[in-house]
């Protein structure tokens, strides 16, 4: 339980916990620093170490939680901090310093969209003009907070309607039959999400959808329309964004340059991705490194690949990310022409859960596996292995992915019968011309 806690903790926080401990004589921080300096104790060697029975031990775990959270609590800073410093310095009798902050803070929270905040310095402010019986300005700070939680209700009514739709869209349970419907119903919170003047609502409709026109409808069109909206609104709002929604929104379209076969050339947005490795994350550093890894096996750049590999194998071990180490693995053992060693990553991808949550490197696989059986003459093995990916494909894409998938399948069926491979017209996905590349 504390093991895990500790290994989430900042450089900063961890040196904050050992510092407490180490100048401590109690025995709940020894019990800690044990665990600090072996995070692979066990229960009975801690048991035995320290010579309590079972319920001291879970007591302890659960004391030593609470100090560790203090640890965390004193070092976190959030958008409420500067808000309770006036509070602090009008209580110390500060109220010219408190006064100038809150309107320095008035102005700002205004600027960045923080209604929910500003609603709260209203507050306060009224807490100071009653305290004075200033009439006027409690009128001032009433107009003025109730102009504001006005378009704070407007702005959380469809901030929270966007919220549900968007999990909807994400989670992959839309039926087909109810696309034009989403579309139509998101269009509309679009335009509701732009009346409030607030950025995040509009995002995140954008982004719902982004995902019904690249992951349901693929709609190139459409979809690319739905990219260039949300790099207008990094133009216009970038300095109210918080960073993570901006690098977010250069991954989505660097990964979708990758994926479709687009005019623009995804190196011109690598730069843009890589910038942000290291700032929000495992999850984000991990599937921009997958985007990069994926364009440079595309693009067959072998050293540029080995280079972002490199760089995956050195970020922290998670089980839940095992499969997409396998993944990379499966792509270069194959670029290195590896058919032993693309079928042991393979079965380490297949071994992962997780795995079976990202259809599009699942189907990336199958193909790659194929056209290693074509190469080897395997037809048979090959015809049985298409046929799954077909059912794959119908059973977790929609029909819009079918009848793309259609021109893939073409050609892999035609060089599994000893057939001229025909170069397919107007090809989707970057992966269609790598396989006609690979099988011409």
């Amino acid at each position: 339980m504390i093991q895990e806690l500790i290994q989430t903790l900042s450089p900063q926080e961890k040196a904050t916990l050992i510092r407490k401990a180490s100048e401590s004589d109690s025995s709940l921080f020894k019990f800690i620093k044990a665990v600090i300096d072996d995070p692979d104790v066990s229960k009975e060697l801690l048991q035995e170490r320290f010579g309590i029975n079972e319920n001291t031990y879970f007591k302890n775990l659960s004391l030593a939680k609470d100090e560790i959270y203090e640890v965390i609590k004193q070092h976190m800073v959030n958008s409420y901090d500067e808000l309770l410093l006036t509070n602090v310095l009008y209580r110390r009798g500060l109220d010219v310093h408190a006064s100038k902050l809150r309107l320095k803070l008035e102005a700002e929270y205004d600027r960045q969209g923080w209604w929910n905040v500003l609603n709260e310095l209203h507050s306060l402010d009224m807490m100071v003009a009653y305290a004075k019986c200033d009439i006027p300005r409690l009128k001032a700070v009433k107009d003025k907070a109730l102009k504001n939680a006005e378009r704070h209700l407007a702005y959380v009514k469809v901030d929270r309607e966007v919220i549900v739709q968007m999990a909807i869209i994400e989670k992959g349970d839309l039926k087909e039959k109810d696309f034009d419907a989403y579309a139509q119903k998101m269009t509309s919170l679009l335009r509701q999400a732009r009346a409030t003047g607030h950025h995040i609502p509009v995002f995140n409709a954008l982004h719902s959808l982004f995902v019904l026109y690249t992951k349901y409808k693929t709609d190139l069109r459409r979809a690319s329309d739905i990219l260039s909206e949300m790099l207008d609104l990094i133009t216009s709002h970038g300095d109210k964004m918080i960073p993570f929604t901006i690098n977010a929104a250069w991954l989505n379209v660097l990964s979708f340059h990758v994926e479709y076969l687009t005019k623009d050339n995804p190196q011109n947005y690598v730069k843009k991705v890589d910038e942000a490795i290291g700032k929000h994350g495992l999850l984000y550093d991990t599937e921009a490194i997958i985007a990069f890894c994926t364009w440079y096996f595309l693009s067959g750049e072998k050293a540029n690949f080995n280079k972002r590999l490199e760089q995956f194998n050195k970020m922290p071990t998670e089980r839940a990310l095992y499969y997409k180490q396998a993944y990379l693995l499966c792509l270069r053992a194959y670029m290195q022409g590896d058919t032993r060693a693309f079928s042991q990553h393979l079965n380490e991808f297949y071994s992962h859960d997780t795995s079976r949550e990202y259809n599009d490197h699942d189907l990336m696989l199958r193909y790659l596996e194929l056209l290693i059986l074509i190469g080897e003459e395997d037809y048979a093995l090959a015809s049985s292995k298409l046929e799954a990916a077909m059912k794959f494909v119908r059973r977790n894409f929609t029909s819009y992915r079918v009848e793309i998938e259609k021109k893939n399948w073409d050609m892999l069926r035609a060089a599994i019968q000893g057939k001229a491979v025909k170069q397919p017209a107007g090809a989707t996905f970057r992966l269609t011309p790598y396989i006609y590349e690979a099988l011409a």
